[in-house]
């Protein structure tokens, strides 16, 4: 007696809702902090579940290599649709101070050293659409970090140091935009001091620094010369929350 077939193939073509939905919910329930990466998995997850239901074949084509191997890191898109992936730590937990430059042009990767390692800082847009990179874990991450600050430009996707440092180290921070150009940094983990205070930074007294870093073909990259400390640039501490 011949076998009918028809329903196991059906089957296989149009994955059970439970299951997507199951795969859906997971990474999001399982890990809450990095939305970035829920967004996406649930993107994928839902452009398979409509494909299925249009019985239609749904597949995910490899991209380009990135130059280092890297997660808990940003990605920021550029202007002009490059997208940018900061900091993060890599192999053997090593926090790292580069960043991936994606180009739509050629479809590539290219490296970018960063002044200062950044792993778990505060990222903060601020008024003139630049963005603040704030402190960051040490190796494994070590707390309370580094109280290193650094900026993005998008326009250019370039990355400079402030010439100033923060008042205290800091990783798993948050940052916001306050008005007249200012950006508070707040908590930290997990010391005392970091977690109980935070800081402003006086965004409107800013001057660029001496020189930038510029992208680079895999697998080398600029190192950045350090700006001098100025005092065009300053930390102000906060009270006790």
């Amino acid at each position: 007696m011949k076998r009918d077939h028809t329903l196991q193939t059906q089957s296989i073509a149009r994955p059970c809702w439970w299951t997507l939905l199951t795969l859906i919910q997971f990474p999001i329930v399982s890990c809450r902090r990095h939305w970035r990466a829920n967004l996406m998995t649930a993107g994928a997850a839902f452009a398979l579940l409509v494909a299925a239901a249009n019985g239609e074949a749904a597949s995910l084509e490899p991209g380009p290599q990135m130059c280092v191997a890297r997660m808990n890191h940003y990605s920021l898109q550029m202007p002009d649709g490059r997208v940018a992936l900061l900091g993060g730590h890599g192999t053997g937990f090593v926090s790292l101070d580069s960043m991936d430059l994606w180009s739509p042009t050629n479809n590539e990767f290219a490296c970018v050293g960063l002044p200062f390692v950044y792993d778990s800082g505060a990222l903060v847009r601020m008024a003139d659409g630049r963005y603040l990179m704030a402190g960051g874990a040490a190796d494994l991450g070590v707390a309370p970090g580094y109280a290193s600050a650094q900026i993005l430009d998008p326009a250019s996707a370039t990355v400079t140091t402030t010439g100033t440092t923060m008042v205290r180290p800091r990783m798993m921070c948050a940052g916001t935009q306050l008005t007249g150009g200012k950006v508070l940094i707040v908590g930290g983990w997990y010391d005392q001091d970091s977690a109980t205070y935070g800081e402003i930074w006086l965004t409107t007294l800013f001057r660029p620094p001496v020189r930038s870093t510029h992208p680079v073909p895999c697998p080398g990259f600029i190192r950045p010369r350090m700006a001098r400390r100025s005092s065009s640039a300053a930390w102000m501490p906060m009270a006790q929350a």
